[in-house]
């Protein structure tokens, strides 16, 4: 099997610990797309990449914030379950809010409450626990992701300051915030991205130093990844993400991708 070559990157630690927060405001960024923006404990909240993520708490139906339960001795959290714990990427950080840009979906603990979210309801955020930068010398970029990664590449493509193309998979928002550098290259969501894919990898350039990131729905992911695999040369540098999988329920996007099915 053909090894890519992951971008070089350095991390930093924060110290972790739990902040309340409430909504302070609704936006709507089209039919599929939400952006809630959050106040409170944030004064020393950092994020300072695109890849950071929190641990998301919002109200439970009965429109109450589960306190967490811990060890007494590890300090772990017992009651997980209960909390519905989510991650999220921090889309905006600024003048002490945070805001979060939300996929519309039924069910889930994030999907029904988007359902009856109000201003003032009362959540949480855990972390972001670290932050990993790309220091990787660049020339250019190609991203593919769907709208659940979306948030994250437009802050990605902000840092990175590249020319690129960024390859949307779905409807849903009005508008994608990118740099004018940037082409973007709208496609119908189709199961296992396959149409995406080739068009994808046919926007690879054949030179320079080249970031190929992929994002989203775990299947068309690790189909993008193969194919990739299949175009890697020197200068290529890649890195694929899960963020969800198709009839999975709670798909944890620390796990393995699937096997590619094209």
């Amino acid at each position: 099997m053909v090894q890519l070559t992951s971008p070089a990157t350095e991390t930093q630690r924060f110290a972790l610990r739990r902040r309340l927060v409430s909504v302070d405001a609704v936006e709507s960024r089209g039919a599929g797309m939400v952006r809630c923006w959050f106040r409170g404990d944030l004064a020393d909240f950092v994020s300072p990449n695109a890849t950071d993520h929190v641990k998301l708490q919002v109200p439970n139906a009965s429109g109450a914030l589960v306190e967490p339960v811990r060890d007494p001795e590890t300090g772990n959290i017992l009651n997980r379950a209960e909390l519905g714990l989510r991650d999220m990427t921090p889309r905006i950080v600024v003048d002490g809010r945070v805001a979060i840009d939300f996929v519309r979906h039924e069910g889930g603990a994030i999907g029904s409450w988007l359902q009856r979210v109000n201003v003032g309801d009362p959540c949480a955020f855990l972390g972001p626990r670290g932050s990993k930068s790309i220091v990787e010398s660049l020339d250019s970029f190609v991203a593919v992701v769907d709208l659940s990664a979306l948030p994250a590449a437009e802050r990605r493509i902000a840092d990175l300051d590249l020319p690129g193309v960024l390859h949307l998979v779905g409807n849903g928002v009005d508008a994608v915030a990118v740099p004018d550098a940037v082409t973007v290259v709208h496609h119908a969501e189709v199961q296992g991205w396959g149409e995406v894919v080739a068009a994808a990898t046919a926007s690879i350039p054949e030179t320079g130093r080249v970031l190929v990131w992929g994002a989203g729905e775990a299947a068309g992911v690790s189909n993008l990844r193969a194919a990739v695999r299949e175009c890697n040369r020197d200068g290529l540098f890649a890195q694929f993400n899960g963020y969800w999988q198709r009839g999975v329920d709670e798909y944890d996007h620390h796990a393995e991708l699937p096997a590619p099915s094209l």
